[in-house]
């Protein structure tokens, strides 16, 4: 997580920087071939589990957020449920389309929180006991309590 938020840091409007176009095409393409297996496994009408075929590739490196724990230990990937519309506004598009926009705003806002060092208080939301148990069974959205 943070890798990709240093990465983004170098990005400069208008400018393709290699860091950038590295962090955000290796998610890309991690992306892909996730899709591409789960749609090979199950075919349309089918329920695919993206989560388990994903936790059986990662070796270890995975955090599923809050299913694993509210916190993302050192070192591991944060896979978590995000609403782009919180933040797709806020940075400008330079010529991403709508997914692309999406993407880019979602990690840019994590990358600025991390820098403002507000980002750990997103993946610790302040919760009721009872909503904090109910979100451990049934998710919640990063950024959202």
């Amino acid at each position: 997580m943070r890798l990709a938020a240093r990465k983004l840091a170098q990005y400069e409007p208008g400018k393709l920087v290699p860091a950038t176009v590295s962090a955000i095409a290796n998610a890309l393409r991690w992306a892909e071939m996730i899709k591409d297996e789960i749609d090979r496994r199950h075919p349309t009408n089918s329920a695919p589990q993206p989560g388990r075929y994903i936790r059986q590739q990662d070796k270890g490196c995975v955090h599923f957020w809050p299913f694993d724990g509210w916190g993302v230990p050192p070192g591991r990937s944060a896979i978590a449920e995000v609403y782009p519309a919180l933040w797709n506004r806020t940075f400008p598009s330079d010529g991403r389309d709508a997914d692309q926009q999406n993407a880019f705003a979602i990690a840019k806002w994590m990358q600025t929180a991390d820098g403002e060092g507000s980002l750990e208080r997103y993946f610790r939301p302040h919760l009721e006991p009872d909503e904090r148990k109910k979100a451990e069974i049934e998710g919640c959205i990063l950024g959202v309590s």
